[in-house]
């Protein structure tokens, strides 16, 4: 009898100490976030569960990608892209960006669906992101895209 690997599900993580301890576990294990300071990278996931503003791809028990963000306002995103400054979490439900701060999965197709995922839960803001290359010389990406829902994007 043959063995099938579940599905891969997409799920927001809720704010417990068991989702904190799973998400540095499998952080822990990735570049570039391997070699972050463990204090800036435990505010970042801690805020991101707290707020709910992350996804997890999940096979079995295990975790297999992360996505975290934070809601913050265009003028701080964009000098975190352009000036590496640091990000604050905004409070103001009407606030328009979101720094996509941690993506990291084991495969293309994964990363497609966290991304596609933060996209659905984030409509109609401007989202902005850094693309490290680990191990290459490339130069970082740095960008930000205005992520429309369905409805405006044809009537726009």
């Amino acid at each position: 009898m043959e063995m099938t690997q579940p599905a891969i599900k997409i799920v927001s993580l809720a704010p417990s100490v068991e989702a904190f301890g799973l998400a540095m576990d499998y952080l822990s294990r990735h570049r570039p976030f391997a070699d972050y300071s463990v204090r800036n990278l435990a505010i970042a996931v801690r805020i991101q569960l707290q707020c709910r503003q992350n996804l997890a791809a999940i096979n079995g028990d295990e975790i297999v990608g992360y996505a975290g963000w934070l809601i913050t306002n265009e003028t701080r995103a964009q000098h975190w892209l352009e000036r590496d400054e640091p990000l604050i979490q905004e409070t103001n439900p009407s606030s328009r960006a979101a720094a996509l701060t941690i993506v990291v999965s084991g495969s293309s197709a994964v990363t497609r669906r966290l991304i596609r995922g933060a996209r659905e839960l984030n409509k109609d803001i401007r989202v902005y992101f850094k693309r490290d290359y680990p191990g290459e010389k490339k130069h970082p990406k740095k960008a930000s895209v205005l992520n429309r829902s369905p409805s405006k994007r044809s009537s726009g």
